[in-house]
């Protein structure tokens, strides 16, 4: 693997820590690659390569049994479980219906994630959202103001 990256336009040697590290010591074979490239570019700047920081997935093992065995741990599960799987068969329509049902849970249960509210045994009842009411203000407000 190599450890720098050389960027002639810019006069610019990228360097892993590695080969920060190796370079260091006199005469090794990295310290000779900065010595080289300083003689050919007087102004030559090193930047150090990080590591990419890759953004957890909020999907991320989250599978149609795991949203159902969640909404059934909720005091009021029978509510939320008819509004999942209404929204469940209305995602078939979708060009992608995991994406929506997963979109839906994420707003549905924001604090997924987080250590529940438990009363007697059960996560405290949250209201379900209903997606078709929202859309239809919406579309009855947009005709109005047209």
């Amino acid at each position: 693997m190599k450890n720098y990256k050389i960027n002639m336009a810019t006069k610019t040697l990228t360097i892993t820590k590695d080969f920060e590290e190796k370079a260091m010591v006199p005469n090794s074979e990295e310290s000779k690659i900065v010595e080289q490239f300083r003689s050919l570019f007087p102004d030559l700047r090193i930047a150090y390569r990080t590591h990419k920081v890759t953004t957890k997935s909020p999907y991320k093992g989250l599978t149609y049994e795991r949203m159902a065995r969640y909404i059934l741990c909720h005091e009021n599960a029978g509510e939320l479980i008819t509004a999942y799987e209404g929204i469940k068969a209305i995602s078939y329509s979708q060009s992608n219906p995991y994406n929506y049902v997963a979109n839906w849970f994420l707003r549905q249960f924001p604090s997924y994630r987080e250590e529940p509210i438990l009363r007697n045994g059960k996560i405290v009842a949250v209201e379900p959202i209903n997606d078709y009411e929202a859309e239809t203000v919406e579309v009855e407000y947009l005709k109005k103001t047209s």
